[in-house]
């Protein structure tokens, strides 16, 4: 899953094979431009460890919360 601002659905659509989108109510930050995420864009396959470093530690450190 990625969390994108509504300036970036498509943008992060485009990331993934098979996407699903959903309104967002978690306090997060978009991906592309660290606004308030307001969606969702995930899909169960999705492999963090291609992201940036510092992108796949956050993701990481969220899960295990």
């Amino acid at each position: 899953m990625v969390w994108v601002c509504e300036c970036h659905v498509s943008k992060g659509i485009n990331m993934l094979d098979i996407p699903h989108v959903k309104k967002s109510s978690l306090n997060v930050k978009c991906l592309f431009c660290q606004n308030k995420a307001q969606y969702e864009v995930f899909y169960n396959d999705f492999n963090y460890s291609t992201l940036q470093p510092s992108i796949s530690r956050l993701v990481k450190v969220k899960a295990n919360a």
